[in-house]
């Protein structure tokens, strides 16, 4: 195809009085301006026309799109245009003339229109990450987001704290992903050491970077002797293995004098949503949210306490958060309903959190007692 398009569309919709002129009917005239402003909402495109028999793919793009996860219906063109979107195809439109004969047309309208809509629907909540479904593959990979947008986030609430205290300089950033929280740190003239098992976006933003695999506790930690002010595990111990091992393993590799202050959040499987779902038969994973499709251990507020009270972690203090609305979007509805739910986190944890923001104090092991102890024995000398 010309110009680099992995699909082409034949538009009747481009020119609108060019389609009625044709014999376009008047039901499927405004039907279709309306389920095409539908779905360009919901799916953030801009065509002119989603319903079109006049298509043409490159054959590329069609090896990639997992096409015969399909429906078997006529919204079949619907989910296959969500999946050129997803793999961000080149879609370019053309005008071509309106033509209808006598031809009979075998198309439940009312049906149809209720399949696309469902299919856009569910694209978006994919989009979002809250819905996971094997016709949109590796949306995992595009839902870590800058979560700092959100007042109320575990990123902003890790942001606030660091700023409110003097004496942080350096930083231990455990499964930092892409980097947004460091890069905002940056620019406190503080120190992050970042360790995750993928390649940070802003890499710039880390003094170092260590790339590990946190399942693998024996190279987990970093060689070198840094003293860390603070440690934070933002959203990472519900994708780990063995949880209590890794604070456990965490809590010994400390060698330095005073213990760092740990920042930690986990999602709350007790969520009322997720009460509700369990109620009516339902536990649907995600993308991303507490049912993320990645994670391995689920957590209450209750097991959390205990996990951390076993594993040598003193909780100073646990706070529910609320659901990241604006982190979906920052309009005036989302803004209000993550205030809402920020409040009844605050209010009744354990039912209304949508994840909990723990800070933690790490307990003196005692190999800390026995380097403390030489410490001051070659002082004393």
């Amino acid at each position: 195809m010309k110009n680099g398009n992995h699909v082409v569309l034949g538009s009747r919709m481009m020119l609108k009085k060019q389609a009625l002129e044709g014999g376009m009917p008047l039901y499927k005239f405004f039907g279709n301006i309306f389920l095409t402003w539908l779905q360009n909402i919901l799916s953030r495109e801009k065509l002119y026309e989603f319903h079109t028999g006049y298509r043409a793919y490159r054959t590329d793009l069609l090896k990639n799109i997992p096409f015969e996860l399909n429906a078997d219906d006529f919204h079949f063109d619907t989910e296959i245009l969500l999946q050129a979107f997803h793999f961000n195809a080149k879609i370019e439109e053309i005008q071509i003339p309106t033509f209808y004969g006598s031809e009979i047309c075998r198309v439940n309208g009312i049906k149809y229109a209720l399949d696309v809509v469902k299919a856009t629907y569910l694209y978006r909540l994919q989009k979002f990450g809250v819905y996971v479904t094997l016709q949109y593959p590796r949306s995992a990979n595009l839902v870590y987001e800058d979560k700092t947008t959100d007042p109320h986030s575990t990123h902003s609430m890790a942001l606030r704290y660091i700023s409110s205290k003097k004496n942080v300089h350096n930083i231990l950033d455990i499964g930092c992903g892409p980097g947004h929280l460091a890069k905002k740190i940056d620019k406190q003239d503080i120190a992050v050491t970042g360790i995750d098992f993928f390649k940070p976006h802003h890499e710039s933003a880390f003094a170092d970077f260590y790339h590990r695999d946190l399942n693998d506790l024996e190279k987990a930690w970093p060689t070198e002797d840094t003293e860390f002010d603070l440690i934070l595990m933002l959203d990472v111990l519900e994708h780990l293995d063995d949880p209590e091992n890794f604070l456990l393993s965490l809590r010994h590799s400390i060698s330095q004098k005073n213990n760092p202050t740990l920042l930690l959040s986990v999602p709350n499987v007790a969520f009322i949503l997720i009460r509700l779902n369990l109620l009516m038969g339902r536990f649907n994973y995600a993308d991303r949210g507490i049912l993320d499709i990645s994670h391995k251990r689920f957590f209450t507020k209750k097991n959390l306490k205990k996990i951390l009270s076993e594993t040598g972690c003193e909780v100073i203090s646990l706070q529910g958060v609320g659901v990241p609305f604006q982190s979906l979007s920052n309009n005036m509805i989302f803004r209000l309903a993550g205030r809402i739910s920020h409040y009844l986190a605050l209010l009744w944890p354990s039912m209304f959190a949508f994840q909990f923001f723990c800070e933690i104090s790490v307990k003196t092991t005692t190999r800390q007692i026995l380097i403390k102890a030489k410490m001051y024995n070659e002082f004393s000398e």
